[in-house]
């Protein structure tokens, strides 16, 4: 007997590029067949018809470290009802505190969880004061003895640039943090929320596979030139590979960028959250798919919006094959929405409004084969 059957959805494969009618089996945590019809029996049948079946959702920047930190959330609560099975951790810790992150969240986590490291040693750990972001005051070698502890979880070095935190400096933090990544051979994911250089100079900068965060920010300068236009170092940055993280947060979007730059044709290659205890299910950010919803309601397609929270962020993380397509003997982490037609408001972070008419729902979350969250209305 099979563990569970999905009958009668619509399956969204972003490796593939495919969306088509179709069942899907899931057994001993991997999906086992996938058809046109499945007739076995199985330990739970949930009939999707009328909804949208997909990969698990990966949230690719929101903070989890509740333990150590004023910033983070419990993760399992707030992503595994929302169709996430995956999260990095944007940066919370660095390297006096990420162990304590790693035995107190990541080890006991139901979601699989992976993580950014701070340049700053401290972190993110209060929201009194910021992180020390001076080159000078860089671990490198307990960087390199972290990195190399946790191979298999870290993934990237984070660093912000915002005024109000480099204190009078202006590239310097995001050159010494691409130097330690050099030494590291790891990418950069740079906050650029009121940044302390011009987005084009950040742009130029960063190197293929480097993570430009808040790709849509309207604080200081922006992604947009004074002729209204995309600038070309941004331009440019996309297409060597740089990635662009449209990463909402509470203070890190703006539709007078977001707009533009959607009808200009720059779409975001990452679309993420950046929840923390200041956007938990609240305005502007509230779960992944009332994001995801923005962008449908301001005319992405479904199939470039899961891309970018689902094949994207694989891509990055080296497990596209795993996480990002529904074929079988992929890892069972698996997704049910409904695409739901009422009224909707999205606000940006200065409290300007977007009304819609469709929301993507959460009807299920399997991951590993195991039902995490599933609708009463879903039998």
């Amino acid at each position: 007997m099979l563990d569970i059957i999905i009958k009668n959805g619509q399956a969204l494969d972003p490796l593939l590029g495919t969306c088509s009618g179709m069942d899907i089996a899931i057994q001993n945590g991997k999906i086992v067949k996938t058809d046109a019809k499945i007739e076995e029996n199985a330990k739970i049948v949930l009939d999707a018809a009328g909804c949208l079946v997909s990969p698990g959702l990966i949230d690719f920047h929101i903070h989890m470290f509740r333990e150590g930190s004023e910033h983070g959330i419990d993760g399992d609560v707030g992503l595994l009802p929302n169709g996430v099975t995956t999260a990095v951790d944007g940066g919370t810790c660095g390297v006096s505190n990420y162990r304590a992150f790693h035995n107190t969240t990541v080890a006991h986590s139901l979601l699989r969880v992976k993580s950014l490291v701070n340049a700053s040693s401290t972190g993110l750990m209060s929201t009194l004061y910021d992180e020390v972001v001076d080159p000078r005051f860089f671990d490198i070698d307990k960087l390199q003895a972290l990195f190399q502890e946790y191979p298999d979880e870290i993934v990237g070095l984070k660093i912000r640039t915002s005024k109000q935190i480099t204190c009078g400096l202006t590239s310097e933090p995001l050159a010494g943090a691409i130097e330690v990544a050099e030494k590291l051979g790891c990418p950069v994911v740079v906050h650029v929320t009121n940044p302390s250089i011009d987005c084009a100079e950040i742009a130029r900068m960063l190197r293929p596979g480097d993570v430009f965060c808040h790709a849509f920010q309207g604080r200081n300068n922006t992604i947009i030139g004074e002729d209204g236009g995309i600038k070309p170092e941004v331009w440019e940055a996309q297409r060597r590979g740089v990635l662009f993280d449209a990463c909402n947060g509470s203070w890190n979007f703006s539709f007078d960028v977001a707009r533009p730059a959607l009808e200009q044709g720059f779409l975001p290659d990452i679309i993420s959250t950046d929840l923390s205890w200041s956007s938990f299910y609240k305005h502007p950010v509230i779960s992944l798919p009332f994001i995801m919803s923005k962008y449908l309601n301001m005319g992405m397609s479904l199939e470039d919006i899961f891309s970018r929270t689902i094949l994207r962020p694989a891509q990055y993380l080296g497990l596209e094959q795993e996480l990002a397509t529904l074929r079988e003997g992929s890892e069972a982490d698996v997704a049910i929405f409904r695409i739901s037609e009422q009224d909707a408001v999205f606000y940006d972070c200065d409290q300007k409004e977007l009304r819609g008419s469709r929301l993507i729902i959460p009807q299920a979350t399997i991951k590993g084969g195991k039902m995490m969250y599933r609708q009463s209305t879903l039998v």
